[in-house]
């Protein structure tokens, strides 16, 4: 009885506490979105396309290299170059939305709505914030390719800085000892971690293991194309100078029609883990409540600063 109390009291607070509200989210966007986005497809038969493919991979974003590089202790750059990406990075800090952080409230509001649809008991509300779950995962997509918007001027700025030696040496691997790689999230099946991070072990072993196994055969296809194209968007980072800015765009946008592949399998192999798995009781649903609760209040904790605007147009922050 007690579980009982303190879920209905949990669906108060969380109710209380933010609204998912994605009408305020698309205006945010609109309002200061640097442009509209442009649906240009990567033409494989170019000149660009062709000289990027044939770069080494470097094996690293190239933002590791421009932060890396610009400390006065490696002794690549100059003095002069090593204060004008200073200065760059400064005036990045001091535009009017930082996009990652922006990105990421976006991003946990989706993840917020997938959890609500799998504690969703009606067919009809299932239904409701099963579109709802696909608005926000479509709205995520948009915010990012903003965020890569702001990404590629800012790495252009730097970039320019390099001299062409110095951006040879670094497509070349030269400096490679210098810099702590990265090459970004791998996006590896995990769903069965996602799941079990909020619900622990399974009740339905055979069920959970049995399920794992076949998503994993479905993931190992789209793995495979996602790290190509991982792989093609490092490469033009480190040619971004020399490649227009529509075929910037267009890699982006295969990158993300991958993503929204992503976005999607995520989603659907968590529900149906849960789903399959699980059997939902109180102590379970108290479990995911508390989760939401938690998920909400990291959200609030580690962008408002920089997100607060949003956060507060949507009713998570007053």
């Amino acid at each position: 009885m007690f579980i009982r109390y303190v879920l209905l009291f949990l669906s108060f607070y969380t109710s209380l506490f933010a609204s998912s509200d994605l009408a305020s989210a698309r205006a945010y966007l609109a309002k200061y979105q640097l442009e509209s986005e442009s649906k240009i497809s990567l033409d494989r038969s170019s000149e660009c396309y062709a000289k990027v493919s044939q770069l080494r991979d470097p094996e690293t974003k190239m933002w590791v290299y421009i932060f890396g590089l610009s400390n006065p202790k490696k002794k690549i750059l100059t003095e002069d170059q090593c204060q004008s990406i200073k200065k760059i990075i400064e005036e990045r800090k001091e535009l009017e939305v930082n996009w990652h952080d922006v990105r990421n409230i976006i991003r946990v509001k989706a993840n917020l709505c997938l959890w609500e649809l799998i504690l969703a008991k009606k067919e009809a509300e299932s239904a409701q914030l099963k579109i709802e779950w696909q608005q926000w995962s479509k709205l995520r997509l948009a915010y990012m390719y903003q965020e890569n918007l702001s990404s590629m001027q800012f790495f252009k700025q730097c970039w320019n800085v390099f001299t062409e030696e110095q951006k040879d040496n670094i497509l070349n691997g030269k400096f490679g000892h210098l810099i702590k790689k990265n090459k970004g999230h791998a996006r590896k099946f995990s769903a069965d971690k996602i799941v079990q991070k909020t619900l622990g072990k399974p009740d339905k072993v055979k069920n959970f293991h049995q399920i794992i196994e076949k998503w994993k055969g479905k993931w190992s296809d789209f793995h495979l194309r996602f790290s190509k194209a991982m792989l093609l968007s490092r490469k033009y980072e480190g040619y971004m100078d020399k490649c227009s800015k529509s075929f910037g765009i267009s890699i982006w946008n295969d990158y993300s029609n991958l993503f929204a592949e992503f976005l999607q399998l995520e989603g659907e192999s968590v529900i149906e883990i849960v789903g399959a798995s699980y059997t939902l009781g109180d102590e379970q649903r108290l479990k995911i409540k508390k989760n939401i609760v938690k998920m909400k209040l990291d959200m609030i904790s580690k962008y408002s600063d920089n997100g607060r605007v949003l956060l507060v147009a949507m009713g998570d922050m007053r």
